[in-house]
């Protein structure tokens, strides 16, 4: 494994470019967000940020926080990953809610960011490193998580193709 000391303290290399990797897509997140926020704002009954602020509280524990003490259970453990789980539902909550208010291109456009949100949390969630620890306890399992090798990325690029082209304009 590569490291290297910064400010005293032992920094993975690996572990950084995933922080690093995941932050930035909740960033990518957050404009989008932000963005549909400014627009229910200007209506009535929506007056805060609070999909976008849930978001940028994500980007700052995907950062700052080491993911080995989400290794071993704890209350801790139970706070990030609830914060985290939060920060990824908000994504597709908010397009599946502009999907059922609205018709036409809107709602299908809306329900492609949503399916492709969907996507990319499934590819994220299973991850060969998130499940490398339960291999070994079944031949089943072990045989599924092999499996997990090709399917989490082509979960992510589907994802990643139907957010496109739910944002991509047309004509």
């Amino acid at each position: 494994d590569w490291f290297f000391y910064l400010f005293g303290y032992k920094v993975y290399v690996y572990s950084l470019v995933e922080r690093t990797a995941n932050a930035l897509v909740f960033v990518a997140c957050f404009v989008r967000i932000f963005q549909i926020e400014k627009s229910l704002i200007k209506l009535e009954w929506y007056k805060r940020h609070y999909f976008a602020a849930i978001v940028f509280v994500t980007i700052f524990i995907n950062i700052f926080v080491n993911p080995v003490y989400l290794k071993t259970p704890s209350a801790f453990q139970f706070i990030f990953l609830a914060i985290l789980g939060l920060g990824y539902l908000v994504f597709p909550m908010i397009y599946y809610y502009v999907a059922s208010k609205s018709t036409g291109d809107i709602r299908k456009n809306a329900l492609k960011v949503f399916v492709g949100a969907g996507f990319i949390a499934l590819g994220f969630l299973f991850r060969y490193q998130n499940l490398e620890g339960y291999i070994g306890a079944n031949t089943l399992l072990n045989t599924l998580i092999e499996y997990l090798y090709i399917t989490a990325p082509i979960s992510l690029i589907l994802g990643t193709l139907f957010i496109y082209d739910g944002f991509r304009r047309t004509g």
